[in-house]
């Protein structure tokens, strides 16, 4: 029997979290839904009925799921619709809810999966239509649900001839068709998101998708002239009635099938010259019809990558260094080294612009090799963190395919891997609390690595937390991981750092045995941020296979000299340090003072709790020229505070102490 006070509580919080649900629910009653936001964005498809109308169309598997709904979104542009099944009874039922809508169709009972099925489809139709226009290849089958080990040959064999087989047949019927009649026609082959990445337990399925992808690209060089335009078409998991039979709920979390429908009709109708040979995404085409059209590929839905615009009085602003303190971008507030500033200028001089820079920066190579304790085989070189980071995941990992990294994690790198189609699996830092420190979770991270994990992502000091990778756990982390597994270890803010158990990656480069790959910039400490230089640094073969991306002349002889000049001006780099670590330490100081819970930081910024009137706070600030990062996480409840000067940390201060 429980007390009453227990009984209380629980009632207590049974009452909270059904006040919590009914909030929620409000919520998406006033929110229009994934669902309605996608069928109000569906794409366009310019001239889509003319080039429908009057066309017969064969849709293999028409009577029920994608192959019924393409059947009526195209019998209502005016299309001749023919449609295929095995059951009489399917047939019938897709005939009459077809003719309910008011579309004419044909029914052909045939199995496509035979030679004597795919002949009859295409003999039927022509018989009755007087020509065949375009075939739709859409019948297929799941096959088992269950893992390699459980999958015997027959499973495999059976599914490739429902996915694979069959279209292949119907393809040679008509082709044979077109070629005796001279008439022009269009095959589009029904392929799935399956290829595009890994997916347990499907390993029938998703093979015979990817072999009708390939039979989709080899097809079209047997017909250079495209007078048969072949095209495949990858299809997202959408909602259909055998789904919604099956479990109803996921179903209804998927997109609806309407959303497809204008790839189709654009695989249809658009322009040989986009579509031979290719395999557009339907769920690409959702996104950027025109991007995906033009290159059928991840790069469709790559947006640019921008800061948004800064305002001022609602008013966008230019972002004037000289007129702003500029702090939203963690840019060094003590300044460039005098001596990289000569350099460009004396570099102006000795190697003027109109001359190519030196392709092999052996100079600026030898003096990292000398930081560092390595070699100048040891480095590769980009314009920035960005492009490197882009080019070593584009080196280890294709569309589809998994990295771990921790979460939330710095967005650049995010943003990046969504652009090259990457899957990240990330795995929460650990931010302390309750007598926990914060850290980087690397136990958890080990758990998460899986054979099909392609590289590993780590950031010290971390980002938004400012917590560094100590020596000892990442030495022992990295010695529990393959040899060959890529770990790159960002240190964008390392040289901020004054944590003597800090990792030393170059000293796990040489001993560790792993591929580990260290990762800096120039733009941070070195306040070079304008002259975008970064560096990657690895065991000699593995910067090598790195260096094979680089492109020629990819820096300016200018930013080559002043990364040079400013990792020798010691001096500089003295003062920098010591001015950054102060400011830190009053920055954190102040917090502690206002009662603004933080992550001790080794960082040139600190992640603390949002403080109250942060908003309010951050808009005066601005009103006095000073732009602070706006960047809310952890829900909102956690913000990333900069590290400038000490005075402008105390107007900092001083604006959240008003609002508090």
């Amino acid at each position: 029997m429980l007390s009453a006070p227990v009984l209380t509580h629980r009632s207590r919080q049974l009452l909270a979290r059904s006040i919590h649900v009914a909030r929620r629910v409000m919520r998406e009653l006033r929110t229009p839904s994934q669902t309605e936001r996608l069928l109000a964005a569906l794409p366009v498809v310019a001239g889509a009925a003319p080039g429908l109308a009057d066309k017969v169309v064969v849709i293999t598997g028409g009577t029920q799921g994608v192959g019924l709904a393409v059947a009526r979104r195209f019998g209502a542009l005016g299309a001749r619709v023919v449609v295929n099944a095995r059951r009489p009874e399917a047939l019938g039922q897709a005939l009459a809810l077809l003719a309910r809508e008011g579309v004419t169709a044909q029914g052909v009972l045939a199995d496509v999966a035979t030679p004597e099925g795919a002949e009859r489809l295409v003999a039927e139709t022509v018989a009755t239509q007087g020509r065949l226009d375009i075939l739709i290849n859409n019948a297929a089958i799941a096959g088992p649900h269950a893992p390699i080990g459980e999958t015997a040959a027959g499973d495999l064999l059976g599914t490739m001839a429902a996915n694979l087989e069959g279209p292949l047949l119907c393809a040679n019927a008509a082709l044979r068709w077109f070629r005796a009649n001279a008439h022009p026609g269009r095959i589009l082959n029904v392929s799935s998101i399956a290829t595009e990445g890994s997916y347990p337990k499907m390993v029938p399925y998703s093979t015979s998708k990817a072999a009708l992808e390939a039979f989709t690209r080899h097809a079209a060089s047997d017909l250079p002239g495209a007078e048969v335009v072949v095209t495949g078409l990858i299809l997202p998991a959408v909602q259909t009635e055998r789904k919604r039979a099956a479990d109803w709920a996921s179903t209804e979390l998927l997109p609806p099938v309407e959303t497809i429908l204008p790839a189709f009709e654009f695989a249809a109708t658009g322009p040989a010259a986009q579509l031979h040979g290719r395999s557009l995404s339907a769920a690409r085409f959702l996104v950027d019809a025109g991007a995906e059209a033009r290159l059928a590929g991840v790069a469709a839905i790559r947006q640019p990558i921008l800061y948004p615009e800064l305002t001022l009085g609602g008013q966008v602003v230019a972002r004037d260094p000289q007129a702003l303190v500029l702090l939203d971008r963690a840019e060094n507030q003590q300044g460039t080294s005098p001596r990289a500033i000569a350099a460009v200028v004396e570099s102006l001089t000795a190697h003027p612009p109109n001359f190519y820079p030196e392709e092999r920066y052996l100079s600026l190579r030898g003096a990292l090799a000398e930081e560092h304790g390595l070699t100048p085989d040891h480095f590769a070189l980009g314009p920035g963190s960005w492009e490197l980071i882009a080019r070593i995941l584009s080196l280890f990992a294709a569309p589809g395919e998994e990295i771990v990294s921790s979460g939330p994690g710095w967005f650049g790198f995010n943003v990046t891997c969504e652009r090259h189609g990457i899957r990240q699996r990330l795995v929460p830092f650990e931010r302390g609390g309750s007598g926990r420190a914060p850290g980087h979770g690397l136990d958890r991270m080990l758990a998460a690595i899986t054979p099909r994990t392609r590289l590993v992502y780590l950031i010290s000091p971390s980002n938004p937390e400012g917590v560094v990778l100590r020596h000892a756990e990442l030495a022992e982390f990295l010695a529990a991981l393959p040899e060959t597994l890529p770990v790159m270890i960002d240190e964008a803010y390392a040289e901020f750092a004054d944590d003597p158990a800090m990792a030393d990656v170059p000293a796990l480069v040489r001993q560790s045995g792993r591929s580990v790959i260290g990762l800096r910039t120039f733009s941070k400490f070195h306040a070079l941020a304008g002259m975008r230089v970064g560096y990657a640094y690895a065991a000699p073969e593995l910067a090598g296979l790195i260096r094979r991306s680089e492109q020629i002349f990819m820096l300016p002889h200018v930013s080559a000299v002043a990364a040079e000049a400013a990792l020798r001006d010691h001096a500089h780099r003295d003062r920098v340090h010591a001015a950054a670590t102060a400011a830190r330490a009053h920055l954190q100081a102040g917090l502690a003072a206002l009662g603004i819970a933080h992550i001790p930081s080794q960082a040139p910024y600190v992640f603390a709790a949002t403080p109250k009137g942060f908003d309010a706070a951050l808009e005066a600030l601005k009103q006095e020229g000073i732009v602070v990062p706006p960047y809310k996480f952890n829900g909102g409840a956690s913000v990333m505070l900069p590290v400038g000067t000490v005075a402008q940390i105390d107007r900092i201060l001083a604006a959240l102490g008003r609002q508090a």
